[in-house]
């Protein structure tokens, strides 16, 4: 999303069903899944520019301590 006069607007939408186990997969995990097939589809786009991720979920302290990702 990018901000035009104090509103966000919509750059890309990317579309995918849950699959199998990954429908009872906890919260946490589908935000990183979300993150996971996010970065795959458009990686073309993310060596070129700088990106941020707004989520309420504390991903980053997950990724810092590998022992908390299973």
């Amino acid at each position: 999303m990018y901000e035009v006069e104090k509103e966000e607007q919509l750059i890309y939408f990317i579309d995918r069903i849950l699959h199998g186990t990954e429908v009872r997969y906890q919260m946490i995990e589908k935000v990183s899944l979300t993150l996971v097939i996010t970065a795959r589809r458009m990686q073309m786009y993310f060596q070129n520019h700088h990106f941020i991720v707004k989520t309420n979920y504390p991903i980053m302290r997950i990724l810092a301590k590998p022992h908390l990702a299973g």
